[in-house]
């Protein structure tokens, strides 16, 4: 059994003896928050940009506001973040894992062998594509560009390419 040394909640997984372990990664509150931010912040400049509803700046930001709250609680964006906050990714030099103590299935990984896309999803996600067309995404993990790069040289080395 292996240990994941970031956090003191983090579940273990069972490593094969050639197995690994490269990095592990949470969600972070911060980006769910700018995420949040960043809704509101698109629904008060499209409250100003109609003119003809009159919306003037203090009306287009409180009505932003309203959008962030409404998207949290109506939407589900709460709820979600209270799912996915437990969420654990585990790379190894073979696999990804994924864990979450919240949900019944336990835990599950992609081999990175099968990893055929790796894309960032504006700042607070990632996108892995498989050979099958699964997509997995790591959400609210950052900072992304340095998890991109990380399951990149990952999955390429998985798959033998020394030409990273």
């Amino acid at each position: 059994m292996a240990q994941a040394d970031d956090s003191i909640d983090h579940p273990e997984v069972d490593l094969s003896p050639d197995e690994r372990l490269v990095a592990t990664y949470q969600p972070k509150l911060g980006l769910f928050l700018q995420r949040t931010l960043w809704v509101a912040f698109l629904t008060a400049i499209a409250f100003l940009g109609i003119p003809q509803l009159g919306f003037g700046l203090l009306l287009a930001l409180v009505g932003g506001l309203i959008a962030a709250l409404f998207y949290a609680f109506v939407f589900g964006d709460f709820e979600e973040w209270r799912q996915r906050r437990r969420d654990r990714w585990i790379l190894t030099n073979q696999r990804l894992w994924f864990q979450n103590p919240d949900e019944d299935s336990g835990q599950a990984w992609i081999n990175l062998t099968d990893v055929v896309r790796c894309r960032r999803w504006m700042w607070w996600a990632l996108r892995l594509t498989t050979k099958d067309g699964r997509v997995t995404v790591l959400r609210y993990v950052g900072p992304v560009r340095t998890i991109q790069a990380k399951l990149k040289l990952a999955v390429a080395e998985a798959k033998g390419d020394l030409n990273v």
